[in-house]
């Protein structure tokens, strides 16, 4: 419908759920812009334009920043958000323990959670792999992970992925329903 406003009212709110939506953010936005200059478009495919993208990477900039910011201010203990995410991801398994520590261990969890984000989707996500790319922060999270809780559907986290995949496979259903239409 192309409201604006109404657009940044629920990226606001959207934002203001937890740190990580700004690194989403802020990701989904710069894949948008890069595809406005690489494609010289003011819209992506009718659906999103350049203001738009512009206004998702600015958000995710801007509440990266007030996060990190309020993270300190708020729980000095907790540091940053990026300190967070590094420990969380390169190995919150205690003092002396080796960078990227998360990648040896629970390795089969790791696929069954991606498994089970996928397969009610029929892995169409996968065909249309290029709007499913806003994920890619998140499957590297989870890669790198030493924290179970981010690779486990039945906590929180798995909303990040979400909603992305189910946006990729309706975009891949209708471009397999126009493939077969134009057989």
């Amino acid at each position: 419908r192309k409201q604006y406003r109404l657009f940044v009212v629920a990226s606001l709110l959207v934002l203001s759920t937890h740190e990580f939506v700004s690194i989403l953010f802020l990701w989904s936005g710069a894949l948008l812009l890069l595809y406005h200059w690489r494609t010289r478009r003011e819209t992506f495919d009718d659906l999103v334009p350049k203001r738009y993208s512009e206004t998702v990477f600015l958000l995710g900039a801007v509440f990266l920043v007030l996060a990190e910011i309020s993270n300190r201010v708020l729980t000095p203990s907790h540091g940053s958000i990026l300190d967070w995410l590094g420990v969380s991801a390169i190995g919150a398994l205690g003092p002396g323990t080796p960078p990227f520590s998360g990648l040896f261990t629970a390795d089969s969890l790791r696929v069954v959670y991606w498994l089970l984000l996928l397969a009610p989707l029929l892995f169409l996500p996968l065909w249309e792999w290029r709007v499913a790319l806003p994920v890619v922060p998140w499957i590297g999270i989870t890669a790198l992970s030493s924290n179970p809780a981010f690779y486990n559907i039945y906590f929180q986290y798995a909303a990040f992925a979400i909603p992305s995949l189910f946006f990729a496979a309706i975009w891949a259903f209708f471009a397999a329903a126009e493939a077969q239409d134009q057989l």
